[in-house]
């Protein structure tokens, strides 16, 4: 299980850690821009160069994760956004701005969403689902508290001091990562089902003796008899998936006594339908399920809703004393 002081270090994390690097260039941006000369697609291309960076390392970062736990890999995530918001602030050459963002892609990639979703389904299985919403609840709200603060921080101190600030912030959150546990998430082992010899050629007495079980699935799908644009199929049940039933328990009884199993064919069987639509219906009785047929007989009329209830009467009746011997 993870604790709640886990989910709160995590959602705290995320607050700061989303507010000092993915919306650092919506607050600071302009300022920037305008005190060194830069053109916006200098600018906005840094922040574009550190999504790039978290895209190539997030499979490296997740094995990291997976191999060695989320607590060193965030941990060194928030040193990776303190020196990308110091070196930022500190910036008055191309490359300087480069080297930032690099950092800065580096460092979102192993404290953001990706990287605290594995780390609490590290460490708490199947059971991290409530603590994953529950940190993307914290990570939403960091727009709204970082907007801002750094909008202040601009405005009475200069974007570069600003950023100095936000450096301090990344820190804050180490011994927040620093505080995940270490431990893996093991599923209790299950005892394993003794293994038992196969019953082949095993006679009926021999079965009573040792229990056998069988199971027979029927599934029923009538295919299209044109093509269509999607594929579709019409899923059929009632007297089609009874005659299927049966072959498959004379089979489970042909597989017992050592005999050859009977096949029967979907479409040979002789379909016998009782449409019903309140005092309305139609009989359907057909020699066989796709054409060509020799017969095929439809019946409109009040009589196919009393013959249904005749047929509702006579199966379960003959369910409820076992005469599954009748047609």
């Amino acid at each position: 299980m993870i604790s709640r002081r886990t989910v709160v270090c995590l959602g705290s994390s995320q607050l700061i850690c989303w507010g000092v690097t993915y919306y650092l260039v919506g607050v600071f941006g302009e300022s920037i821009a305008e005190e060194l000369g830069w053109g916006r697609d200098l600018i906005y291309g840094g922040f574009a160069l550190g999504l790039l960076v978290m895209g190539l390392v997030s499979p490296a970062t997740g094995r990291l994760i997976d191999r060695h736990g989320g607590r060193n890999v965030m941990a060194a995530g928030s040193a990776l956004n303190a020196i990308g918001c110091t070196v930022l602030g500190l910036c008055h050459s191309h490359a300087t701005y480069v080297f930032a963002w690099l950092c800065l892609g580096l460092g979102m990639r192993m404290t953001l969403y990706d990287a605290a979703f594995a780390t609490l389904a590290r460490i708490g299985g199947p059971h991290a689902r409530r603590p994953i919403s529950q940190i993307t609840l914290f990570g939403g709200l960091a727009s709204t508290a970082f907007w801002p603060i750094g909008q202040f921080l601009s405005e009475h101190m200069g974007w570069r001091h600003a950023l100095f600030i936000y450096a301090g912030f990344a820190l804050l959150t180490l011994p927040l990562h620093l505080a995940i546990p270490r431990h893996r998430h093991e599923e209790p082992v299950q005892p394993q089902a003794p293994e038992y010899p196969p019953l082949s050629g095993a006679s009926t007495v021999s079965l009573k003796l040792v229990g056998g079980v069988y199971a027979a699935g029927v599934a029923v799908q009538i295919k299209p008899q044109t093509a269509t644009s999607i594929p579709t199929g019409v899923p059929k049940t009632g007297w089609m998936a009874e005659v299927m039933g049966k072959a498959a328990a004379h089979n489970i009884v042909a597989a017992v006594k050592g005999e050859e199993p009977r096949a029967v064919p979907f479409a040979d069987i002789k379909p016998l339908c009782i449409m019903d639509a309140g005092s309305q219906g139609m009989i359907i009785v057909l020699e066989r399920v796709f054409r060509p047929r020799r017969y095929e007989i439809m019946i409109p009329g009040p009589w196919s809703h009393w013959a249904k209830l005749v047929f509702e009467k006579y199966y379960l009746m003959r369910i409820k004393h076992g005469l599954v011997y009748l047609p």
